[in-house]
């Protein structure tokens, strides 16, 4: 089911227009960086000036956008960022998939080993976005 001409379809237009205007090698240079790899462009700032925070959020986004119009272009950046995340895992050889490189170095690690303070509980809040995200995109 499609939206008619209206309100509701101008409104999911400008949203379309606004997620296709985000560039995904900018959403993912936090991640690049803490796989150990060149990030392939500068991170956003505010939120995202820390690491890749929103990634998961843009890829939820993207999937309900991609349900709602199956636009192709909405499509394409979803498997590009699918892509890029399984060559993070692999930059570290472990398996893990960070938003930053102070939560692939140390908060992890402060985690494993009883360190945690739980007042910095931004990693666990990133990870579950990431992983709805992936959740969320098309079979």
């Amino acid at each position: 089911m499609r939206l008619l001409p209206g309100l509701f379809y101008d409104a999911q237009r400008r949203d379309l227009d606004y997620l296709l205007q985000l560039e995904p090698d900018r959403l993912l240079s936090g991640m690049r960086a803490a796989a150990r790899l060149q990030p392939k462009a500068p991170l956003y700032g505010g939120w995202e000036a820390r690491g890749s925070g929103i990634v998961g959020h843009y890829l939820s986004a993207c999937a309900w956008m991609y349900a709602a119009t199956a636009d192709v272009k909405v499509k394409a950046k979803m498997d590009y960022i699918v892509a890029e995340m399984a060559e993070c895992q692999n930059g570290r050889n472990e398996g893990g998939l960070y938003a930053s490189p102070w939560e692939a170095d140390h908060w992890y690690a402060d985690l494993g080993q009883g360190r945690l303070r739980l007042s910095n509980v931004v990693p666990w809040y990133v990870g579950h976005k990431t992983l709805a995200g992936l959740r969320a995109m098309p079979g």
